[in-house]
């Protein structure tokens, strides 16, 4: 039976069909997630929403300016099927803005806050005094809908190619732009939860336009839109990392990105 990439490609338009070889060669793996809601999840497993893993002689994070976080979600790569570069073990979290406020000019500049703990057998906190503070701020904004909480569900690994709004689908040399969109977004669309792969945009890669993040490949963590999150008017949240840094285990220079229709 043909994979569903195999298929895309012998059922490519005529317009496409210059450009086969270039597009086989930007297949990519990653590995989709579902969120479950539950009430059993754990301060150590991955999730979205709730309470983190943070030991005890830990403070509560904040963000660049020394502002307020909120925690959005955890992945622990052990629950985790193993994805080349990403680490087997060990937990990665993500604290974003309460206010979800953005530099447009540059998603570097994002207050964020990603934090790598290699090892979760040490004692932790079970109350969150500054958490439940903040999301009780009239001020507090989340894509969460309702301040659940879901436990990562991961797939088995799938397969694709560069999506369509990736910036990397210039180098496919298409030069006719309402050709690429015209069978794009149906097939190469990116989108939903998932980590590793193509990230997808409701606006614009914003790597298009700057030398500065292109090196910034690696999808740690895309949440999508769906009916447990919603990113403004149904959009999308990305992070990213380089490739060196992400075998490095150097979560300090994390890119952000967060649009909306």
């Amino acid at each position: 039976m043909k994979d569903k990439l195999q298929t895309l490609l012998d059922n490519l338009p005529k317009e496409l069909l210059p450009y086969r070889e270039k597009i086989e060669a930007t297949k990519d793996i990653y590995i989709p997630i579902e969120l479950e809601e539950r009430e059993d999840i754990s301060l150590t497993t991955s999730k979205v929403g709730g309470y983190p893993y943070l030991p005890m002689d830990m403070e509560y994070p904040v963000g660049k300016d020394g502002g307020k976080l909120d925690f959005l979600a955890q992945i622990n790569f052990a629950e985790m099927p193993t994805l080349k570069d990403y680490p087997t073990e060990g937990l990665l979290q993500f604290y974003i803005d309460y206010e979800m406020e953005i530099d447009f000019e540059s998603s570097l500049d994002s207050n964020i806050k990603i934090i790598y703990h290699k090892d979760t057998n040490k004692p932790y906190q079970t109350k969150f005094p500054k958490l439940d503070e903040i999301r009780k701020d009239p001020a507090y904004i989340s894509p969460i809908i309702d301040n659940k909480e879901f436990k990562m569900i991961f797939k088995p690994y799938e397969y694709e190619f560069v999506g369509y709004m990736d910036f990397r689908v210039e180098n496919l040399g298409i030069t006719e732009e309402s050709t690429m969109y015209k069978y794009w977004d149906s097939s190469f669309s990116s989108s939903g939860h998932k980590i590793g792969g193509y990230a997808f945009f409701t606006q614009e890669d914003p790597r298009f336009y700057s030398k500065e993040v292109k090196k910034y490949t690696k999808l740690l963590l895309q949440l999508d839109s769906d009916n447990n999150l919603c990113w403004g008017d149904a959009g999308v949240g990305n992070f990213f990392i380089t490739e060196e840094d992400l075998k490095n285990r150097d979560f300090s220079k994390v890119m952000f990105n967060w649009d909306c229709h």
